[in-house]
């Protein structure tokens, strides 16, 4: 376990803070007032006619900096508590993975459900889609790439235009598809899903690529991306 540091975590708090207006524009405003107490004890003491027994310049300066600067954070962080927690509804995995071959991946939900299991089935020579644009009236031949033959557990995913899709049993709970490199075409070199409820809102997709193949190695860098609202 990495041991805890509070300058990592305040800086992490920081960039989350300054994503929102009102947090940014609260701390903004607390940190310049701390600033004038400190410049101008005296006019502020004068201001707020504090006298004796308790010494204005030692109290404007050092005693309510701390509670302003105190209540200013956690203004902001209340702020960024509700404001962040509205916006919780949508959750995004964007992971790029190597994995050898007979290795596995879980596609997890925002719930911790898994929703899809992708696993290496082997790396080969195969005969591609052709991955470029060609008249209807026209064939053209299938290209041999290497290329990554994955398998997807359930089924329900949809291969891109340059995608082989690996025959098995029709009795299988998985689909396989051979894909070769992406290297321009993100949408044409994917496997692809997505669903929509028309009764709840809510929306699923996701979509999944070869980056990288390592044939020495027999790895295979997936580039894997799930979005749920």
């Amino acid at each position: 376990m990495s041991e805890f540091s509070w300058k990592t975590f305040g800086s992490s708090l920081l960039k989350k803070w300054l994503k929102y207006t009102g947090p940014t524009m609260t701390m903004g405003l607390s940190i310049s007032l701390v600033g004038y107490l400190f410049a101008y004890p005296l006019k502020v003491a004068e201001i707020f006619r504090l006298q004796q027994p308790v010494e204005p310049e030692l109290l404007v300066r050092w005693f309510l900096p701390g509670w302003l600067l105190f209540l200013g954070l956690a203004i902001a962080h209340i702020w960024f508590v509700r404001i962040s927690s509205k916006t919780s509804k949508q959750w995004i995995l964007h992971d790029k993975v190597t994995l050898p071959i007979g290795n596995y991946y879980d596609v997890i939900d925002k719930d911790g459900k898994k929703i899809l299991k992708i696993t290496i089935k082997g790396i080969s020579e195969e005969d591609m889609p052709p991955p470029y644009e060609h008249p209807k009236n026209h064939r053209p031949e299938p290209y041999r790439a290497e290329a990554a033959t994955l398998s997807f557990d359930p089924f329900f995913v949809f291969p891109g235009s340059y995608v082989k899709k690996v025959e098995i049993s029709p009795f299988s709970d998985e689909s396989q598809f051979a894909l070769a490199k992406n290297t321009y075409s993100e949408e044409s070199n994917s496997v692809f899903f997505f669903r929509t409820e028309t009764t709840t809102g809510d929306a699923q997709f996701f979509r999944c690529f070869v980056s990288h193949i390592n044939l020495p190695k027999q790895e295979v860098e997936l580039d894997i991306y799930f979005l749920q609202v």
